[in-house]
């Protein structure tokens, strides 16, 4: 259970953002050197009951609290702009200083992120004097910026943020009584905020001096290439693009970095990579978005017969950033290390035994191309079939050894931790 060291977290979801919700749940507390002192804050949306309970008894060999905060979207949100996939849950967060009155500080995650960082490095590195922690991001839309004139509100350029992975302090909300004027701002324009509550976030803290700022690597866009300054990790944000919802074909393709989410996704549900993909997609998408992304990003013609592909389709607004879009993605090489396994070790066989060397030695010397050894290499671990398998993008981060758990759970040994749950 947690200490009083907690490590506050909000995710906010519906049953439609369920699969996100468990993923990013599970990176978070998996890849955290302290899982124990994690609470989850589950702003609840209309997540089903086995939908809960699924979610209850996969994170509960890490010893994390989970506090349900059941949201009505329709009375609190009734008319507000629906977000990307029809919900309003990310509304949310702007209750959260009322439905926490005793909680100080807290981290939001969208649920179309996976961590591949230590949290707890996060949290302990926040300010308790900022009123709020994020991301500066280049991007913005003409909409927002015709709405801050029309509103009032300055603008400058670089200190916009994307409101997708945020540290909220929740007593100077509080004081301030600063999310009820955002409540208020997004009623004023109609509940038609360009880029729905991370516009009046940016708009009510725009120019504030306690307003504190984070290494990109907090928030980093699933499109675009990492710079090697990331060795410790970094937060991976989908967007728009979110990995389990259906792949179109031609213009929102099956690339590496969905591949990366997919790992972890079957790592959390117990499955296959592959049953991952297949929950949302038909074979079919799944080969040819697949395929269309290797072509594309390895040679020019590919990249032709992709651009002409979406002029045929009607999507030539993703021709302008498909250069950006099909920018390939490479992890630095020390992180490298820490997220996948060893060569040597990729090869899992379900339900097929499978062994390096003799059959009968426990080990064997690992000789490198100039015949130096490089230690002892283990025989491939039977797995029963139905068990998942390692993924080659999902080895857990450095962890104490006593936290160390099997691919898809506790083992039956251990005790499983009590949860902390309210309004379940």
């Amino acid at each position: 259970m947690p200490s009083n060291n907690e490590i506050h977290v909000a995710l906010a979801s519906d049953d439609n953002y369920f699969e996100g919700l468990l993923t990013t749940a599970w990176t978070i507390v998996r890849n955290c050197s302290r899982p124990g002192d994690v609470v989850l804050h589950i702003l609840d949306g209309g997540i089903s009951q086995d939908h809960w309970a699924l979610l209850t008894d996969r994170l509960a060999s890490f010893g994390c609290a989970i506090d349900r905060l059941k949201v009505d979207q329709g009375s609190s949100f009734g008319g507000f702009r629906s977000y990307h996939g029809g919900g309003k849950m990310t509304y949310a967060r702007l209750l959260l200083p009322d439905l926490l009155p005793t909680t100080a500080q807290i981290v939001y995650s969208d649920v179309d992120i996976i961590w591949l960082a230590d949290i707890a490095e996060l949290w302990d590195s926040l300010n308790p004097d900022a009123i709020i922690h994020c991301t500066p991001s280049k991007h913005t839309i003409p909409a927002e910026l015709a709405w801050f004139e029309r509103y009032g509100y300055k603008f400058e350029y670089g200190k916009r943020f994307c409101a997708g992975m945020i540290a909220m302090n929740l007593a100077k909300f509080r004081a301030e009584s600063l999310h009820h004027k955002m409540l208020k701002a997004i009623e004023r324009s109609n509940g038609n905020t360009p880029c729905v509550d991370e516009t009046v976030l940016n708009a009510l803290t725009f120019w504030r001096e306690d307003r504190g700022y984070l290494d990109p690597r907090w928030q980093h866009m699933s499109f675009g290439q990492l710079k090697p300054l990331e060795p410790n990790g970094f937060v991976l944000h989908f967007g728009t693009d979110a990995p389990w919802q259906s792949v179109h074909k031609y213009h929102h393709l099956l690339t590496n970095q969905h591949l990366i989410w997919h790992g972890f996704h079957a790592e959390a549900r117990q499955i296959t990579r592959w049953q991952s993909m297949r929950i949302c997609n038909s074979i079919l998408d799944i080969v040819c978005c697949r395929t269309l992304y290797v072509l594309g990003s390895r040679n020019k013609i590919g990249r032709a017969i992709l651009q002409f592909l979406l002029w045929l389709k009607n999507k030539s607004d993703s021709i302008s950033y498909i250069d950006m879009y099909l920018r390939p993605f490479v992890i630095p090489d020390d992180f490298r290390r820490k997220l996948l396994p060893p060569k040597s070790e990729r090869f899992c066989f379900q339900g097929k035994r499978k062994t390096i060397g003799n059959a009968d030695s426990t080990t064997r010397p690992i000789v490198d191309n100039n015949g130096q050894s490089r230690g002892n290499l283990h025989p491939i671990q039977v797995i029963p079939r139905g068990k998942i398998a390692p993924s080659i993008c999902s080895r857990r981060l450095s962890a104490p050894s006593s936290q160390t758990t099997s691919f898809g759970g506790s083992n039956g040994n251990s005790s499983e931790p009590a949860l902390a749950k309210r309004g379940a």
